[in-house]
């Protein structure tokens, strides 16, 4: 939809319903339209990255599985970060990217440009009591998902420091365990007295260990020799272990009580990158931000991206500061043109 060649509303059609006007004689059509946007779900992303910018993974991303849209827009964030993305959905892989942005953003406009940039994009217009609505003024103070110490547990991986850890057998004993860790490529070597030493054949436990010396369980952490040995034992090993860090938010946690969040992300593979991305979602998950939604007949050159600053004061309402256009809604008819409008502070 365009006014004066400047396109207002644009999107993909997915749905058309016609309907007759009897009366008039005429038939009319519903459109159902969203924008490009729609198409970051139904595309699958199945990729590694080691040691790359967000921005340089995100352009990839969109070359590989979003072409249809321009990466003009694009800031640079040189935040370096390493990904798996794994048969998942590119909305998912791209939100994976957002959640390493603090204050960073993004959106599709109706020329299918995709926007990322950090705080805001542009600079817009100052908001006052006499260029908006005041009846239709709301403002929301946002503290729903407010956590301000954050558990990050990122994958279980084995460590690349091979561990030994001997046993001694005494002619009765067969469970041995349990070893420090959770095992990965675990070997059992044994020596009887005055012998040489050789590597035992353990198999799993649970499967057929006819033909086996013993079994393991790697998640109990023990291994069984079968029949029972004098001599010494030796098991080496990779410890599997796994990524926990926490932070949190001193300030926020001096206003306001401990409230607490753990989040499982199987990408992060080391605490570098458990810091990088507990760090950001800490500092936006303990922040209680005010959220506006107004409209307006007269902003109409208002877009999304733009940086607007509030100076309202009026008896019912005192508002000031600085907001981030977050949504924006047209009401368009032959002879008026209404603006819905959505905020965010700006931190």
């Amino acid at each position: 939809i365009k006014k004066n060649s400047v396109t207002l509303v644009s999107g993909l059609v997915v749905d058309q319903t016609d309907k007759s006007d009897v009366t008039n004689k005429r038939i009319f059509s519903s459109l159902t339209c969203q924008d490009f946007g729609y198409l970051l779900n139904k595309r699958i992303v199945t990729k590694t990255y080691k040691d790359k910018t967000i921005t340089a993974i995100m352009k990839d991303l969109l070359t590989l599985k979003a072409p249809e849209l321009s990466q003009t827009y694009i800031k640079d964030n040189n935040t370096i970060t390493s990904s798996e993305f794994v048969y998942m959905p590119l909305s998912d892989a791209l939100n994976y990217l957002f959640d390493l942005s603090l204050n960073w953003h993004y959106y599709i406009d109706g020329n299918n440009g995709f926007h990322f940039f950090e705080k805001w994009e542009t600079v817009g217009t100052t908001i006052t009591k006499d260029n908006i609505r005041l009846e239709g003024l709301t403002v929301n103070y946002d503290g729903v998902d407010t956590y301000n110490r954050i558990w990050i547990v990122g994958r279980k991986q084995a460590s690349s420091k091979l561990t030994e850890i001997p046993f001694t057998g005494n002619g009765t004993q067969v469970d041995f365990g349990p070893l420090p860790y959770e095992p990965s490529g675990l070997k059992v070597y044994f020596k009887p007295s005055g012998l040489p030493e050789y590597e035992l054949t353990l198999v799993e436990e649970g499967q057929d260990a006819t033909n086996a010396d013993g079994t393991y369980n790697a998640a109990k952490k023990t291994f069984k020799v079968s029949p029972a040995k004098t001599g010494s034992f030796r098991a080496t090993f990779y410890p599997m272990r796994q990524v926990v860090e926490y932070f949190e938010n001193a300030t926020s946690q001096a206003t306001y009580p401990l409230m607490e969040k753990a989040i499982t992300n199987v990408d992060i593979i080391d605490r570098l990158e458990a810091r990088r991305y507990g760090l950001a979602q800490v500092n936006t998950a303990s922040r209680i931000l005010r959220t506006i939604n107004f409209s307006s007949t007269q902003l109409l050159s208002l877009d999304i991206g733009q940086k607007i600053t509030f100076n309202v004061n009026v008896e019912a309402w005192s508002i000031t500061g600085d907001f981030l256009i977050k949504t924006i809604k047209r009401d368009i008819t032959p002879d008026l043109e209404i603006v819905d409008v959505e905020c965010e502070e700006i931190a």
